[in-house]
């Protein structure tokens, strides 16, 4: 008989008299572990498939947009773009025109801003993960998997408060 062992994530045992969070979100390890599993399941069902075969995987994260204009806004002013002797209009287009030029280079040449700090304590929220066939990809079944793939995130993504 086989046994399946699922590893606690975290285990809070003593509540203070403070507040308590818990965040669990997305990662690109979750994605990882998410190719292995498929990888996994069809090798089971004898296929020389692997996930990166059929699917493509994203990381939604709500909140970047919002972060990547503010971040921005901040690289515009330190650059000397924008001031606030300008009209309001006239520093959002500069800002949007600087959002639109980073999304066209490559990853590499982005600043470090652009992209997610999945260490930063502060950015506590939901992320999930958007699963999709890859073009070409035209089997029923599989688009039924990728469905079944994207709504995973209710088993990531755990919240807890606690306030007194």
């Amino acid at each position: 008989m086989k046994k399946l062992i699922v590893p606690i994530h975290s285990v809070v045992d003593v509540i203070t008299n403070s507040s308590t969070q818990i965040y669990v979100q997305f990662r690109e390890s979750s994605i990882a572990t998410i190719k292995e599993l498929i990888d996994n399941i069809l090798l089971i069902g004898n296929s020389d498939l692997k996930s990166d075969d059929l699917f493509e995987f994203e990381i939604l994260d709500p909140y970047l947009d919002e972060k990547r204009y503010e971040d921005c806004t901040l690289y515009c002013s330190d650059e000397g773009l924008i001031n606030d002797s300008m009209e309001y209009t006239e520093q959002e287009l500069i800002i949007q025109e600087q959002l639109e030029n980073i999304e066209k280079i490559p990853n590499d040449e982005k600043p470090d801003w652009w992209f997610r700090n999945e260490d930063n304590e502060e950015e506590n929220y939901s992320t999930s993960l958007l699963c999709k066939c890859k073009v070409g990809i035209n089997n029923e079944k599989a688009k039924l998997v990728a469905d079944t793939l994207s709504k995973l995130r209710s088993l990531f993504y755990v919240t807890a408060e606690a306030q007194y």
